[in-house]
């Protein structure tokens, strides 16, 4: 499934990527290209609204296109309506944040799987149903959505250098478990790594690191955020293996209902 857009620029629409700025300010950098003329009226674009050059995805309501498909999935299926993820890549991925803060969407998701993609920098928030699950994986070699800070600016800010010079910034993975671990009502205080001997999530030895969020609950409910061996990748045969967020998803699926299906809309 893609989003709206042009040829070559299909996209869903994530906070910020209208040139609407943000609660901490501008979501790229000055010389960053704006794309909004690439999308234009016919997406719902307009271009001379906007409050800086940070346009970069269409402007049409991308949690309504997935909310439509979805209704009509309920529809032409039998599907647990309990074990509904999304799960998405770059883009993608950061959409899939979207979805867990929409007050249409998100009492229908029971998580996400973001891949590479985290939240614009000032668009964290956690998830507004508590209960919802994350499971994010990031290249520690990415850098077009870096997982860490390697600047002196806010450790919570990461900055794409692959479009330099001007690039994007976006959340560190460490404040998006920390937003979703608060947004699940647990202790942040409380987030501890998984290491590569530690298979209980589906984890093992995929990742260079993994941190967990909210095991003090005993419902099931998780966070985790791993970053692996990897840059910018959906999936390669040297990038990122998808198979740990499936047995994540499944597990969670036993776990928590007597089901063990999962339906997927990436």
């Amino acid at each position: 499934m893609t989003g709206y857009g042009p040829p070559n620029y299909n996209s869903w629409k994530v906070g910020g990527s209208n040139g609407e700025g943000g609660p901490l300010g501008p979501t790229c950098e000055d010389d960053a290209y704006d794309y909004c003329s690439e999308y234009g009226e016919s997406q719902g674009c307009d271009c001379d609204a906007t409050n800086d050059n940070c346009s970069w995805t269409t402007c049409f309501d991308s949690v309504e296109q997935v909310l439509t498909l979805l209704d009509e999935v309920e529809e032409s299926l039998c599907i647990d309506l309990d074990n509904i993820w999304a799960m998405g890549c770059s883009n993608g991925g950061m959409f899939t944040y979207e979805i867990a803060k929409d007050e249409r969407s998100a009492p229908r998701f029971k998580g996400i799987v973001p891949i590479v993609g985290l939240p614009p920098y000032g668009y964290s928030t956690g998830p507004i149903v508590e209960g919802t699950l994350l499971f994010a994986m990031m290249g520690n070699n990415d850098t077009t959505v870096p997982p860490v800070n390697l600047n002196d600016t806010d450790s919570d800010l990461t900055i794409d250098t692959a479009n330099w010079p001007g690039g994007w910034y976006y959340t560190s993975l460490e404040k998006v478990v920390e937003d979703w671990t608060e947004g699940n009502a647990c202790d942040v205080d409380l987030i501890s790594d998984i290491y590569e001997t530690d298979d209980t999530h589906g984890v093992g030895d995929n990742f260079l690191e993994c941190s967990i969020g909210c095991t003090e609950r005993d419902d099931g409910v998780r966070v985790i955020g791993c970053i692996f061996d990897g840059g910018h990748d959906c999936y390669t045969s040297e990038g990122v293996n998808w198979k740990p967020a499936l047995d994540f998803m499944k597990s969670m699926a036993n776990k928590m209902s007597d089901q063990d299906e999962v339906t997927l809309l990436f």
